[in-house]
């Protein structure tokens, strides 16, 4: 599981794993549900790292698929590469934001790979939610409209879903040495704002079993 020898999946065992990935996914949801019923926020922000990973991962899986039947292949092949061959062009995104390419991973295992591999359906799921909460409002002008649209995704990104450091802050108790106190978890994240994200992963999950919005077959 530490990703240093190559993974090899037959590619007649893709389809179940992308299913599986995204069963994974929604239990994940479900649980964050129950958890911030309870008032759990931070642990139920884990629950949703763990889900967009499992989406990233089903992502991964497709886009892998996709390269295999297209050299003629019978088995998809995770092995060590760099992080930007891996993504291509998505990875100019994420170098304007200050993320640097050479990093040699194997996806499958790596978080961060996941992450961003989810981070396409997540910002078209954003994009979604962000328009349907500014139905049946009133406006007087299209400027009004899209200062509107504009200041509600500025507040959706505020919680970078991508950062691999949420799963630390929300679920585990660490020390900072500058402070010298104790960490417990604690967010400065409202409650509003996990449960937008979680309505913004569950959403990211139904499309992505949209054949027409993944750009892949669902039968690899």
């Amino acid at each position: 599981m530490n990703g240093k020898k190559p993974l090899v999946i037959p590619l007649s065992k893709i389809a179940e794993g992308v299913d599986l990935c995204l069963e994974n996914a929604s239990r994940f949801c479900s649980d964050a549900n129950l958890l911030i019923e309870k008032a759990s926020y931070e642990h139920a922000l884990g629950l949703c790292v763990f889900a967009i990973e499992e989406l990233g991962k089903a992502v991964l899986l497709k886009s892998k698929a996709f390269e295999t039947k297209r050299n003629s292949e019978t088995d998809v092949v995770f092995k060590k590469e760099k992080l930007e061959d891996i993504l291509h062009r998505t990875m100019e995104n994420w170098k304007a934001k200050g993320f640097k390419g050479g990093r040699v991973v194997n996806p499958f295992y790596d978080h961060f790979s996941k992450l961003l591999m989810a981070s396409s359906m997540m910002f078209i799921a954003i994009d979604t939610n962000v328009g349907k909460s500014i139905r049946g409002k009133i406006f007087h002008s299209i400027d009004e409209i899209n200062k509107s649209f504009d200041g509600l995704l500025k507040e959706a990104y505020d919680l970078d879903f991508y950062n691999t450091d949420l799963r630390e802050f929300a679920l585990y108790v660490g020390y900072d040495e500058e402070k010298g106190e104790w960490t417990n978890g604690k967010l400065k994240s409202s409650p509003a704002k996990i449960k937008q994200l979680l309505t913004n992963i569950e959403t990211a999950i139904k499309f992505y079993q949209l054949p027409s919005l993944d750009g892949f077959s669902h039968e690899p």
